[in-house]
Order: structure tokens, then sequence, then C-alpha cells
């Protein structure tokens, strides 16, 4: 069901980025644009914090992703269309904030470390998801 339902989200962004490619207002260009290249970024910001092993929290590696996360809602915020978009935005930057006090809170804790690189990630994901959602 699920898989089914993630199938069929792929093809409605793809369906969605083909039409406005074609047949789009240039703001709608630009939104696709904007949102797409900023979910790159965070995803690519996310990816390099994982790659490394040692010295993230001391070398400001964690502040890039929530830099890159704060833009990412901020570009939310901008677009989003009602108040359910709205609580989302606000329960992610909630979070958000939670585990970058967290974060910073446990930094000699690998263990803790590694439970919110985890949540981390679940984060990223939602935000991610979430900008799909907003671009249809």
């Amino acid at each position: 069901m699920i898989k089914n339902i993630l199938t069929l989200l792929i093809l409605a962004i793809i369906g969605w980025v083909i039409y406005v490619s074609f047949y789009g207002k240039p703001e709608d260009i630009q939104l696709r644009n904007n949102l797409l290249s900023k979910g790159k970024e965070l995803g690519q910001a996310v990816g390099d914090i994982f790659k490394r092993e040692t010295h993230k929290v001391k070398s400001g590696e964690y502040d890039k992703v929530f830099a890159k996360l704060d833009e990412t809602l901020d570009e939310l915020k901008k677009v989003s269309k009602n108040k359910d978009q709205d609580q989302e935005i606000n329960r992610l930057s909630e979070e958000k904030e939670r585990l970058e006090k967290s974060i910073k809170d446990n930094e000699g804790n690998h263990t803790k470390l590694s439970e919110e690189n985890k949540k981390l990630q679940t984060l990223t994901d939602d935000i991610v998801n979430l900008t799909k959602k907003l671009q249809n």
C-alpha cells in the first residue's frame, strides 16, 4: 500500500514537473526550480554530515545543516497554502530546534549523537516530502 502511494506520488511529481516545464507560468517554473534546488542542497548537506565520522559538532558541520534547514523552512513558509501546512512547518521548525539543542548538549556522547542523526535524517525527509507536497 505504501509502495503504491509512493509510486503514485513520484509519478504525480514527475507529471507536475513536466507540465510546468512546458505549460507553466514563469513564476511556477521559478518556484519549482527554487524548491528543487533547496531540497537538493539540503540533501547534500545531510549526506555530507553522515559521511564524516569525527568532530562533527566541533567543526560546525551541524551548523551548516541547520542553516540549510532554516533556509528551506523559511522558503516553505512563503509558499504554504493553508493552516494545516503552516502547522506542519511550525512542527518541523520546533523539531529542528529541539534536535539542534540536543546535538549541542550531547557533543561527546556518540550513542546519543547517532540517535539524533537518525532523527535529523527523518526530519530532513519530512521537510523534503512537505516540499514535494507544496509543489502540487
